[in-house]
Formats: structure tokens, sequence, C-alpha cells
């Protein structure tokens, strides 16, 4: 890929990133379980890499296999919590909340 490309596609991710951290801190752990347990919705707006080529990966919040670019769809039942090191790290912080 030509340095070019790389620049700018290094500077969606970095964008996406911000995003996805400010959104996740303004959750409560209680708003979080109720997202990815209830209602089966995942608040990574991964729509956003769009024009990113990094196709297929594993959601860093919920763990399911997203594209790039397409909104997140629903949770693939079971959620696995050790999938995403992002909630794994979550429900270590918070166990209680994986009963």
């Amino acid at each position: 890929m030509p340095d070019e490309n790389k620049n700018r596609y290094q500077k969606d991710i970095d964008e996406y990133n911000k995003i996805v951290k400010e959104k996740i801190n303004k959750l409560t752990p209680e708003q979080i379980h109720e997202l990815l347990h209830v209602k089966k919705e995942c608040p990574n707006p991964v729509h956003l890499l769009k024009g990113v080529p990094l196709g297929m990966f594993h959601c860093e919040i919920c763990g399911t296999m997203v594209i790039a670019g397409i909104p997140h769809g629903p949770i693939d039942p079971p959620f696995d919590p050790n999938i995403s090191v992002i909630a794994k790290d979550f429900y270590e912080q918070y166990p209680e909340l994986l009963e």
C-alpha cells in the first residue's frame, strides 16, 4: 500500500478509535451490559471505517465479526466476553454483571 494511502487510512482509524473510546467511556457498566446481553446491540460505530481496507475483523467491544464500513449488526448469541479484549477486561472489573 502506498504511504499516502496508509497515512490517510491511519487518520480514519485514529478518528474511529477516538470516537469509540469517547462513546464507551460515557456508558456505565450497567448500560454496556444491557446493550450486549439484553438488547444484543453493540455501541461500536464500525460504519465510520468506510473506505478503510480492513475487511472483516472481530469487534473490539463485543467480539462479533464485523465488516469495516458497514453498520454493526446484532450480536451473534451466545455472547462470549473472552473473544473481545475490551469485553474481557470489562467483565473482569464487573464480574457480577455476567451472572
